[in-house]
């Protein structure tokens, strides 16, 4: 059986191989020399451990997993009993019994002294973006709030969620102790 490698792979290992051997050439000419199917089969496997390490962090994920994973991954989906519906399992479409909390901690260093009355918030949800996690807790992908009450949000999992600028690609993964705040 043979496999074809793909061009960007072959010629990272022709540049990998020539710069290996420029510093291996000075120390000794008596050692062996990389091989080029060698280094391309190294390359390869790093290339492959590292994506079954994503594609495990975000297997096949429920509509009810990612509903529980909000208020799992982020401060602000606490309370709120998401609803998902999904029809591939990477694009959830998800709404909120109620809307969101801050999730703002006070800061007790921009405290006014004299006390006002308070103003009610308007907090506008559309664009806003946040984590969730999968049942391991490990953060699964992001949604971002459709609406400026909060109560409707598109999730994505894995690296949709990267590519839809939802959270960066070493987010996706990671193991959360509890819900993030901010």
């Amino acid at each position: 059986m043979t496999s074809q490698l793909h061009p960007d792979l072959i010629r990272l290992g022709d540049e990998l191989e020539h710069a290996v051997s420029r510093q291996i050439a000075p120390v000794s000419r008596s050692r062996r020399r990389l091989s080029r199917a060698g280094l391309i089969t190294a390359i390869t496997a790093g290339v492959v451990a590292a994506g079954v390490g994503t594609a495990a962090a975000v297997a096949y994920l429920t509509e009810e997993t990612v509903a529980s994973g909000m208020p799992g991954a982020a401060v602000i989906f606490e309370g709120t009993d998401p609803s998902c519906t999904t029809t591939d399992h990477v694009v959830f479409d998800c709404t909120l019994s109620r809307a969101p909390k801050s999730d703002v901690l006070p800061n007790p260093a921009k405290r006014e002294k004299v006390k006002t009355a308070p103003r009610p918030a308007a907090t506008d949800y559309t664009d806003v973006k946040h984590a969730f996690v999968d049942d391991q807790g490990n953060i699964a992908g992001g949604c971002k709030g459709v609406d400026a009450t909060g109560l409707h949000w598109v999730c994505y999992a894995g690296q949709r969620a990267v590519t839809e600028g939802v959270i960066a690609q070493r987010l996706l993964g990671e193991h959360l102790d509890s819900p993030a705040r901010g």
